[in-house]
């Protein structure tokens, strides 16, 4: 699905970096774990696609930051500029992608999405 997305703002030569973890959430009652996928642009470091994955509904995060060879501390040095939580279905998740183009939190370049500099949270 994400792949689905970049493929049709970029060539098909594009690459991307595509991990997928476990982590703890804390909130009401007992921490749980839950999947997250995070995708990261190859030609444009420090900018991370996460996505967890819950039951009914998905968190959709844009991070960017300063690479890191040391991945935990990439991950903590990347700040939260765009995000929505939605139902986790293909169409919500394809909108939601698409709206961080709507908003200029990302912009279409030369074939290739990039940060524009712009939270929108």
């Amino acid at each position: 699905m994400l792949r689905e997305f970049f493929y049709s703002h970029y060539d098909k030569n594009a690459k991307f970096i595509t991990r997928v973890d476990r982590l703890h959430t804390f909130g009401q009652g007992q921490p749980r774990q839950v999947a997250a996928i995070a995708l990261e642009l190859a030609h444009q470091p420090g900018l991370v696609f996460w996505i967890m994955l819950e039951p009914n509904s998905c968190s959709v995060m844009l991070l960017h930051g300063p690479p890191s060879p040391d991945y935990d501390a990439y991950l903590l040095g990347l700040s939260h500029v765009a995000g929505e939580k939605i139902p986790a279905h293909r169409d919500a998740l394809l909108e939601c992608l698409n709206g961080f183009i709507d908003k200029g939190v990302l912009i279409k370049d030369d074939n290739r999405l990039r940060y524009s500099g712009q939270a929108a949270l």
